[in-house]
């Protein structure tokens, strides 16, 4: 369950997926013509004898096979309409090296397509800033996508933070645990940035910080936990790998790469797309300039980014910015701190 419910909401939802559950909704679900539910809440009782005409199977992609045939058997459904992107993650199997061998990775989309059903492509999208858009339009879409938003629709949070940027970092990779990286110079960077946000009076729930690994998502959440900032806003932020994040956006997204010395897994052309394309207004890519110019697919990453005025920046020059930005928000806070304790001193009167 997801931890930005409050107490009293999560009572709420245990005790509503209970009712779902035993079936006590059942009177209700008949009376409406569209419910929403997951595939694997398909069995429960409170769906027995419901039948829909339609089933509608949202982010398909994602789906394995067997999943996705819940619903349509469950339904008796007459049309089936699967909306999803092929080009984005596939489903994350839990198991052994038979159950990939076995297919059990192909999603239903994939077979309809291998069938020779066509898909309609819908070539609008509507989240990111067009200069975001376009990276993964020239990378993954071969210039097909069209932007159902401009630019002043996707004006800036804040006016010193770039739309897109590399950050470079010196830093090294290290391995962690179950063989996983992380990179510290890239996670301080990275916290430096939040701070700075929030001291500019961004809600953490804007910002979001995708990694590449989970030992480098781990360190950036002890980071955040750990530091001398104590800013609710803070514990706001979503920190998360590019597969839990796929689905999601945020206001702005932090990517860090960890990587120093060699690309790994992180040219995944699927993975790439899904953590390139999360960001509403703004995108800063926090990585070696050394290392991921190596790589065919970050190359043109980092030639998008060139291509900006404010696009690539070193991180060693940045954060005397915001240093100074901190420093300014400290003060201020400290100011305000020493006035309230003024105010709250005991007024003596003398006779």
């Amino acid at each position: 369950m997801k931890e930005e419910l409050t107490p009293i909401e999560r009572v709420y939802v245990r005790k509503s997926i209970e009712q779902h559950k035993l079936g006590t909704n059942r009177a209700l679900l008949k009376q409406v013509r569209v419910v929403g539910i997951t595939c694997a809440a398909c069995p429960f009782p409170c769906m027995n004898d419901l039948k829909f005409p339609v089933v509608v199977l949202d982010e398909c992609s994602q789906m394995t096979e067997p999943a996705s045939l819940l619903p349509i058997a469950r339904f008796e459904s007459e049309k089936l309409i699967l909306v999803g992107d092929p080009k984005q993650l596939p489903p994350t199997i839990q198991g052994s090296d038979a159950a990939h061998e076995n297919g059990l990775e192909q999603t239903l989309f994939d077979r309809l397509c291998l069938m020779g059903h066509k898909p309609v492509v819908l070539r609008t999208q509507y989240r990111c800033h067009p200069v975001i858009s376009a990276i993964a339009n020239d990378l993954f879409y071969e210039g097909n996508l069209m932007n159902g938003i401009s630019e002043t629709e996707r004006s800036p949070v804040v006016e010193w933070l770039p739309t897109l940027c590399f950050y470079n970092v010196t830093g090294a990779e290290q391995v962690e645990r179950e063989n996983s990286f992380q990179n510290v110079a890239e996670a301080a960077f990275t916290l430096k940035l939040i701070q700075s946000l929030i001291a500019s009076g961004i809600a953490g729930s804007m910002i979001g910080v995708i990694t590449l690994y989970k030992s480098q998502m781990y360190k950036i959440c002890h980071l955040l936990s750990a530091m001398d900032f104590n800013h609710p806003e803070a514990k706001a932020v979503q920190v998360s790998t590019v597969d839990a994040f796929q689905g999601a956006e945020k206001e702005i997204i932090i990517l860090s790469c960890v990587r120093t010395r060699q690309v790994g897994f992180i040219d995944s052309e699927k993975r790439m797309n899904v953590a390139l394309t999360r960001s509403r207004r703004h995108l800063l890519i926090v990585g070696s300039l050394s290392c991921l110019r190596k790589n065919r697919l970050w190359e043109r990453v980092i030639q998008h980014c060139e291509g900006r005025e404010d696009g690539l920046q070193h991180a060693s020059h940045c954060e005397q910015q915001l240093d100074h930005l901190l420093r300014d928000y400290f003060e201020k806070q400290a100011e305000e701190k020493q006035k309230k304790k003024e105010k709250e001193k005991p007024k003596y009167n003398s006779h």
